[in-house]
C-alpha cells in the first residue's frame, strides 16, 4: 500500500535529503494533503517539532479533521500524543519517546513506533544521535505495545536511489503481528509492489513531489488480476460505505480518475468511461483502496445527479431503503436531484433531546491537572517549559508581550483593518456600557434599618483567546472590552503565537499584558500568576478540551465564565423562510468545528427539502466543506406539527444560538426563554452576533443555556450586600427563634444581646 508523506517545516510542505538538507518546497500542506488524500491514509510529519525548532500543530490538527492522517514528528509526551488523537489523527507515530511505560497508556492499535535506521542502528533527535541499539532489537522489545512500526532508512531518505529491499523480510519477521511501513528512497512502482508482497507498506515523499513516481501508478503497483484483459473489479461506494454498483478499472482509467478526481472506469464494451459525462450523474472521487488480495478496488465517491445506475436509481440494485436521515422525497417520486442522502438527518419531535455532551474529557483532565499544578507551584519556569514543549514558543522566545509592542502592532496595522477593529470595538463597548448602566446599586428598608447591595468590579481578569485554526480576534474584543466596561482595572490576555491583528486588538482594549502561550499552562498562569502575569480573579474565554479542563481545575480558586462545548445553532423557520438564508446560517455554524451542532425546526416539509438542496449547493467550493459536512452529521432537522410543539423543542434543546426565521418573529420571541442568544427575524443572522453587532458572543452550550445566559458585565462584578440596623429589637426575636429551631444556641444569644433590656 502506498502512503504519501506530507512533511511540514515552517508551515510549508518540504522534502529533505538525509533528514538535513532541504531539497524542495511544495507549498501549502493543505493542498498537498488534498492532492494525495485520494490514496487514503496520509503520513503527516512535523519536522520543526522533530528538530526541536517549534511546532506546526494547528496546521496538523486541521489536516486531521479533514483527512485520514497518521501524525508524527516531535511527539515527546503523553499530552501531545493524546491531543493529536483527540484532534482526529487515525494513528500517532512515536519516536524517541516510545518507551513501554508510555506506550501502555495509549491504545496500541493507534500507535506506530518510528525507528530511524542508519546502518541498521537506531538514530534519534532528528537523526543526529546514534543509540547503540539495532532496529531489530527495538522492534522485538516493543512489539505487542503498538499496532505498527515505521522504519526509515536514513541514508537513502530523499535521494531517489531506491530503498533497502533486502532488509525488509527480517523487519517483517521482527514486527510480529504488527504492521510495517518502510520509508527512505522508494522511487518506483516496482519497489512498492515488492514491499507489498513482502508484507510492508511504502511511505513515499520525494518521488511523488518530483514526479518521479506517478500517484496512480503507485496506487496500482500492488494490484494483480487473473482476467485475460487484466481488469480489476471495482466496487463503487458512497461515503456511508454503501455499494452503488460494480465497475471495472485498469491503469489507464485509474490514471484518469486520479487526474480528474472523478469516477472514471473501463467499460468492457466502450473503453474509457467517465461517469456522468453524458448523463450529468457524475461522481466526485474521494478515495481509492485495494482489497486484501489486491485483485479488486473500492472507489469511495460522492454521487451527484440522479444516481449511479443508468436506470435512474441511486444504486444498481434500486433505490436505497429508507433510513433515518434520508430524504423522503427520494422514495416518493421526487426530483432526481433530491435522491441523495440528507446532509441533516431527519428526526421526529419526540426524538429531540437536549445535548448532554460532557465538556470535561477524562484524559484531558488528567493531563491538565499535572500542568496546572506545576505552573501553580513553579510559576514562570513551568509555564515556559510547557509552552516550549507544546510548540507555543521557540526556545528562548519572549513569553510576555508588553503594551509598547501591542501598540506598535496597532500602529502598523493596515488602515482598513484598524478601522474595522475600531468600529467593532465601539459597538461591543457601547452595548457593554449600556448593560452596566442597567445594573444599579440598591437599598431597601428592612425592620429596624436598611439593607442593600453594591455592584463592585473585580480587580483583575484573564482573557483567553484561542490560537488554533481560527485565531478569534472577535473573542478577544468580546471578553476584554466587557471586563473593561465592568470596571476591571487589570486585564491580561493569553494567546499562543499571537498574530499582529491579535496584538493590535489587545492594544485597542488597553490590555496590560499579553501572554504568548496557550493551553492549560496559560489558564494556570492567568489564575495563579506567573512571571509578569499577575493572578486574576476571573478567567474567561473559549478553548479546547485542555483549556476547558484547566478552567474547571482553577475554578476552585478563581471565578470562571463557563465550561463550554462545541458551538450550536437552532433555526426555527416557517414556510416564509428563504431556504438559501437558512442553509447559509447552518453552514456558518457548521464550519466552526467538526463537533458543531447545526439544527433546523420548521413546519413545512417543502422547506426541509429546499434547505437540503441549498446545503448541497453551498457546500460546493466552501473551503471548510469537509469540516462542515461532519458538523452537519451532528445536527438534525425536524418537522413540528404546530407552534407549540416547535417552542417545546426549543425549550428541550436550550441552544447556544436560537434564530427565528418566521413571519412574526417579534411575537414568537416573547414565548421563548431557554437560549444563550436570540436572533429575531431572518435579517438578524447569527453571524452578526458573532462579529460584533454588540451583544456578547461568549455563550453557554450543551443545554446550559436553560439556566444562564452569555458573558456580561455582571460576570466581572461582585454583588456585595450590606445591612445597617438602627433598631435591632424588631428582628432579634425572630432571629433568635429561628436559630434555636436549627439548634444553634450561640446564634440565638448573639441576637438577644441586641435587645434593649440586655443592652442596659
Amino acid at each position: 500500500m502506498l502512503i504519501p508523506s506530507v512533511d511540514i517545516m515552517e508551515g510549508r510542505t518540504v522534502q529533505l535529503i538525509g533528514g538535513r538538507e532541504k531539497a524542495l518546497e511544495a507549498g501549502d500542506p493543505l493542498e498537498a494533503a488534498r492532492r494525495f488524500s485520494i490514496a487514503g491514509e496520509l503520513a503527516v510529519v512535523d519536522l520543526d517539532a522533530a528538530l526541536g525548532r517549534g511546532s506546526n500543530r494547528e496546521i496538523i490538527e486541521r489536516l486531521c479533521r479533514l483527512f485520514p492522517c497518521r501524525v508524527g514528528g516531535g511527539i515527546r509526551d503523553l499530552e501531545t500524543a493524546q491531543r493529536y488523537l483527540e484532534a482526529g489523527a487515525l494513528k500517532i507515530v512515536l519516536g524517541t519517546v516510545a518507551q513501554p511505560e508510555l506506550l501502555r497508556q495509549l491504545p496500541p492499535e493507534r500507535v506506530i513506533v518510528a525507528l530511524d535506521a542508519e546502518g541498521g542502528e537506531v538514530v534519534v533527535e532528528g537523526w543526529r544521535r546514534p543509540t547503540g541499539r539495532t532496529v531489530l532489537e527495538r522492534m522485538r522489545e516493543l512489539r505487542g505495545l503498538c499496532g505498527g512500526f515505521l522504519v526509515t532508512f536514513v541514508e537513502r531518505e530523499g535521494r531517489l536511489a531506491g530503498t533497502s529491499l533486502e532488509r525488509v523480510p527480517e523487519l517483517v519477521e521482527a514486527a510480529g503481528g504488527a504492521s510495517l511501513t518502510v520509508a527512505g528512497g522508494i522511487t518506483t512502482p516496482e519497489e512498492i509492489a515488492r514491499l507489498d508482497r513482502m508484507g510492508a507498506d511504502a511511505q513515499v515523499g520525494m518521488a511523488l513531489y518530483t514526479g518521479k513516481l506517478d500517484l496512480a501508478e503507485g496506487l496500482a503497483a500492488p494490484l494483480v488480476s487473473d482476467r485475460p484483459d487484466g481488469l480489476w473489479a471495482t466496487v463503487v461506494c458512497d461515503e456511508e460505505g454503501r455499494a452503488l454498483g460494480l465497475a471495472w478499472s485498469n491503469l489507464e482509467s485509474l490514471k484518469k480518475a486520479v487526474e480528474l478526481r472523478r469516477g472514471v472506469y473501463w467499460s468492457r464494451k466502450r473503453g474509457l468511461w467517465i461517469k456522468g459525462e453524458n448523463s450529468g450523474s457524475w461522481q466526485e472521487l474521494i478515495r481509492i483502496e485495494a482489497d486484501c488480495d489486491r485483485d479488486a478496488l473500492r472507489f469511495t465517491v460522492r454521487q451527484h445527479g440522479k444516481g449511479f445506475c443508468h436506470r435512474g436509481t441511486r444504486t444498481c440494485w434500486g433505490d436505497l431503503p429508507i433510513t433515518p436521515g434520508t430524504s423522503v422525497s427520494a422514495f416518493a417520486g421526487g426530483p432526481a436531484e433530491d435522491r441523495d442522502r440528507c446532509l441533516l438527518r431527519r428526526v421526529e419531535p419526540a426524538e429531540v433531546k437536549r445535548e448532554k455532551k460532557e465538556c470535561l474529557e477524562p484524559q484531558a483532565l488528567e493531563v491538565a491537572k499535572k500542568i496546572v499544578e506545576e505552573v501553580r507551584r513553579e510559576g514562570e519556569a513551568a509555564l515556559r517549559r510547557h509552552a516550549e514543549r507544546l510548540g507555543d514558543l521557540a526556545e528562548g522566545e519572549a513569553l510576555f508581550i508588553g503594551k509598547e509592542k501591542m501598540q506598535n502592532a496597532l500602529s502598523e496595522l493596515d488602515r482598513s483593518e484598524r478601522e474595522l477593529l475600531e468600529r467593532t470595538a465601539d459597538r461591543i463597548r457601547t452595548f457593554a456600557r449600556a448593560q452596566r448602566r442597567a445594573f444599579a446599586d440598591l437599598e431597601v428598608p428592612v425592620p429596624g434599618g436598611m439593607a442593600g447591595h453594591r455592584l463592585q468590579p473585580l480587580e483583575s481578569a484573564g482573557c483567553y483567546v484561542p490560537g488554533g485554526r481560527y485565531p478569534l480576534v472577535s473573542s478577544l474584543l468580546m471578553t476584554a472590552l466587557t471586563a473593561r466596561e465592568a470596571g476591571v482595572k487589570y486585564v491580561a490576555i493569553a494567546s499562543p503565537r499571537p498574530s499582529p491583528v491579535i496584538l493590535a486588538a489587545a492594544a485597542l482594549v488597553q490590555a496590560d499584558i499579553m501572554l504568548a502561550a496557550g493551553g492549560a499552562q496559560a489558564i494556570a498562569a492567568l489564575a495563579y500568576g506567573a512571571g509578569e502575569v499577575k493572578p486574576c480573579q476571573i478567567v474567561v474565554g473559549p478553548g479546547n478540551s485542555f483549556v476547558t479542563a484547566a478552567k474547571y481545575l482553577v475554578s476552585r480558586h478563581v471565578r470562571i465564565d463557563m465550561l463550554a462545548g462545541p458551538s450550536e445553532l437552532l433555526v426555527l423557520a416557517d414556510e416564509t423562510a428563504d431556504p438559501r438564508l437558512v442553509a447559509a446560517d447552518l453552514l456558518a455554524q457548521a464550519e466552526h468545528d467538526p463537533e458543531a451542532r447545526p439544527m433546523l425546526v420548521c413546519f413545512d416539509a417543502g422547506l426541509l427539502d429546499g434547505v437540503e438542496k441549498e446545503l448541497a449547493r453551498q457546500l460546493e467550493g466552501l473551503p471548510a466543506a469537509e469540516v462542515a459536512r461532519r458538523a452537519l452529521e451532528n445536527g438534525f432537522c425536524c418537522l413540528a406539527q404546530d407552534l407549540a410543539e416547535a417552542v417545546e423543542i426549543c425549550r428541550k434543546v436550550s441552544p447556544e444560538h436560537l434564530s427565528l426565521a418566521v413571519s412574526d418573529a417579534e411575537k414568537l420571541a416573547g414565548q421563548l426563554s431557554a437560549y444563550g442568544a436570540l436572533f429575531v427575524g431572518e435579517k438578524s443572522a447569527e453571524v452578526f452576533g458573532d462579529y460584533g453587532a454588540g451583544p456578547n458572543h461568549v455563550l453557554p452550550t450543551g443545554g446550559i443555556a436553560a439556566g444562564r445566559g452569555g458573558l456580561s458585565v455582571l460576570d466581572f462584578m461582585a454583588v456585595r450586600t450590606w445591612l445597617r440596623l438602627d433598631d435591632p429589637e424588631l428582628l432579634a426575636g425572630d432571629a433568635a427563634s429561628l436559630a434555636r429551631i436549627e439548634g444553634l444556641e450561640a446564634h440565638a444569644r448573639s441576637a438577644e444581646l441586641r435587645l434593649a433590656p440586655l443592652r442596659h
